[in-house]
């Protein structure tokens, strides 16, 4: 009797090294088992990333990204803006994704890395709902603080603990960079837009240096608030 098979994309292409991939059961109860199912209805942000130079329609260059076979690419700037694809296979610095886009995504497009979790719940079999929990909180006010289009201006020297997502609000009225790193050595993270408030997942380990400098034009006025969550 045969197995189920199929592949990752009715665009089955053998040159590209793509290989039957075969369906996989486990046990549902004594004596029974069923074909493997995944709930696409819960996944965990695991990093925000942009696509680096060179990057193809099947193949993302990014260097020391965090995705793992399986994981979910969503796409959230350019032309390929909400669309989603799973990744098929990883290196140290390409993402393989299992179909192929309609265009090469354009250098510096943001995307992000999502991983199927499964649900868990209580006792009692109902959802279990964590609460992140507020570890510290950063404020800068631009009167006393410029932020310029020059030097970094540092927001914490040294973060205690590794930071999984950031409610932002700033009134500058300008656009801002978030970035982690050493002085003179800073990665931008993400941008700061004007007039509202921004909540995004992130990965900020333990021990990294924030900072923030302005991108549109000097920062003097309002302020910038940030709490970290673990």
């Amino acid at each position: 009797m045969s197995a189920n098979k199929g592949y990752p994309s009715k665009d089955r292409d053998l040159r590209l090294g793509e290989s039957d991939v075969y369906v996989t059961g486990e046990p549902i109860r004594e004596k029974q088992h069923g074909l493997s199912v995944l709930s696409h209805s819960y996944v965990q942000l695991i990093d925000n990333d942009a696509v680096e130079a060179s990057s193809t329609a099947r193949i993302i260059n990014a260097t020391t990204h965090l995705a793992k076979i399986g994981d979910v690419i969503r796409f959230t700037s350019g032309a390929l803006s909400g669309q989603e694809v799973k990744v098929q296979t990883v290196a140290a610095n390409t993402i393989t994704l299992s179909e192929t886009l309609a265009s090469a995504p354009a250098t510096s497009v943001t995307f992000s890395i999502s991983r199927h979790k499964y649900p868990s719940t209580t006792a009692t079999g109902a959802l279990s709902i964590v609460t992140p929990v507020v570890s510290t909180f950063v404020r800068n006010v631009y009167s006393s603080v410029n932020v310029t289009t020059g030097a970094y201006v540092t927001l914490i020297a040294s973060t205690a603990a590794t930071y999984r997502r950031l409610s932002i609000f700033d009134n500058s009225n300008q656009t801002l960079k978030i970035a982690i790193g050493a002085a003179a050595a800073e990665v931008d993270l993400l941008l700061v837009f004007p007039g509202g408030s921004t909540d995004i997942g992130v990965n900020i380990p333990a021990g990294s240096r924030i900072s923030i400098q302005a991108l549109s034009a000097l920062a003097s006025t309002g302020e910038i608030g940030i709490n970290l969550f673990i």
